[in-house]
């Protein structure tokens, strides 16, 4: 057995043997109590078949006599039953031998006087085995007058005899049944092992690199809903692998491309293979990649901060028309040298949101930038907010090529570029709509995206109105 298994068999077994043993113990505390009331009812039988036969052979008093001193007999050694007969003034006439070894005088005499007051009487006396001694009393009546009494005393020892063998009944029952228990155990435990076994060698797999190892989805209860969601997490892991690859695929060609530029043409420039007059020229392009290449970096620096666990948004109230115009503001002379129209949409002069200040900037920031690089010369640019129940609706939009409805699916993935003749996007790596929309998604807001190929471009996000915050600042 493995591990899995060892600890399973443990556990039933455990619980077989604590029901083994409940069992037992009530089977025996009832046998207990139906023995003692069966010994009770028996007793009271003897009692009054004694006296039924005295009756019937009363007129011959030797008949009689014989009569009862052989059933006195009889029940003393069967039934261990002593007997005591006696008159109305406390004369004993018929008793077993051994009588006085169950039951004190001082009992018999107690006894006497009450049955002979016409009582019936039932008491328990000291016993040196499990069960004590049980006495009852009955008169004899004749023609309604009572003419003696009987006390009948059986055997504590008898009582105990006959619960040793239920109880030596029930071990022996117990035994079987736990034999019969273990063999259930050890069958549980096997099957219930099975599906825990198949999940173990799965994980092992996935944890050394394997993630193509599914759990099959016949399994029941609990498990199958593990195992749904073992293979779920399979496939994410799976897929984020080789969401990795690409990344680092796409890394490793976005940084070697402009390195493998910069290499070319300083090297050139070195060896003299440049023409002078063209040595501005290819340090202007230089510098580009340079800028390509830093702007890479700080953008990877900033996907990881935004993914990092410990990077959480920090709520604070501000005026987003407010940061909008300061946005505005950095990209003041690319819209001048476009000749842009900038057209600013506020329902409301000032428009509290609660949100990460630093991170809506950043949204702001790379919307502008995509909206003045991509619109047409000449064209507009249109930023707007709209008050709708307890959110507000920023949006961000350009005249000018627009979007195909082929790639609108795409522009969140991380390096994906729209320019892919880099045309109007010299310096772009495809990383600002993913830092977008991971920063919205720390919000627990929505961004989308509508575009008319050759007419405009229009992106839509969230922000949760202004409220109150124990721990936030407000501007």
């Amino acid at each position: 057995m493995n591990k899995t298994e060892k600890k399973l068999f443990r556990q039933y077994m455990a619980i077989v043997l604590s029901i083994v043993l409940i069992v037992c113990v009530v089977l025996s505390v009832v046998a207990s109590l139906m023995l003692k009331a069966n010994s009770r009812n028996r007793l009271e039988t003897t009692v009054d078949e004694v006296i039924v036969s005295f009756l019937e052979a009363q007129e011959d008093d030797r008949a009689a006599k014989n009569l009862i001193s052989d059933l006195v007999k009889i029940l003393s050694e069967v039934g261990r039953t002593e007997i005591i007969m006696f008159d109305t003034y406390g004369n004993i006439k018929i008793a077993s031998e051994d009588y006085d070894n169950f039951i004190t005088p001082k009992d018999v005499r107690s006894s006497m006087d009450k049955i002979i007051a016409g009582e019936k009487v039932y008491f328990e006396t000291k016993s040196d085995f499990l069960y004590e001694n049980i006495a009852i009393g009955k008169p004899i009546v004749y023609n309604k007058i009572i003419i003696g009494g009987v006390l009948c005393v059986i055997s504590g020892e008898f009582i105990s005899d006959i619960m040793m063998e239920i109880l030596n009944y029930a071990a022996l029952f117990g035994l079987v049944l736990f034999v019969v228990c273990i063999f259930i155990a050890r069958a549980l435990a096997k099957r219930q092992s099975r599906p825990v076994n198949m999940l173990k060698d799965a994980i092992s797999l996935v944890s050394a690199g394997n993630y193509e190892k599914f759990v099959p989805l016949q399994l029941k209860g609990d498990l199958e809903d593990v195992s749904a969601d073992f293979n779920k997490m399979a496939e994410t892991i799976m897929h984020q692998e080789q969401t990795n690859k690409e990344f680092i695929g796409n890394i490793s060609h976005e940084i070697r491309t402009p390195l493998t530029i910069i290499t070319g043409f300083l090297q050139g420039i070195a060896d003299g293979t440049v023409p002078e007059e063209k040595k501005n020229e290819y340090m202007g392009v230089v510098i580009d990649e340079t800028k390509r290449l830093t702007r890479l970096v700080n953008e990877l620096l900033e996907i990881a901060r935004l993914e990092s666990s410990a990077n959480p948004v920090k709520l604070q109230n501000f005026d987003v028309n407010s940061l909008i115009k300061q946005v505005i503001i950095k990209f003041e002379k690319n819209i001048e040298n476009k000749n842009l129209n900038v057209n600013f949409s506020f329902e409301e002069n000032t428009c509290i949101v609660s949100a990460d200040k630093d991170g809506i900037e950043r949204v702001l920031t790379n919307l502008t930038d995509n909206a003045v690089k991509f619109a047409d010369v000449g064209g507009y640019i249109k930023i707007s907010t709209v008050t709708s129940g307890g959110k507000v609706q920023v949006a961000v939009e350009n005249s000018g090529e627009g979007i195909s409805a082929e790639e609108l699916n795409n522009i969140w993935n991380r390096f994906h570029k729209t320019d892919k003749s880099r045309s109007a996007d010299k310096l772009g790596v495809g990383l600002g709509l993913y830092i977008v929309k991971n920063i919205i998604n720390q919000h627990g807001e929505h961004i989308t995206v509508q575009s008319e190929p050759g007419q405009y471009t229009r992106f839509v996000f969230t922000l949760s109105r202004e409220r109150s915050l124990k721990n936030g600042n407000k501007d």
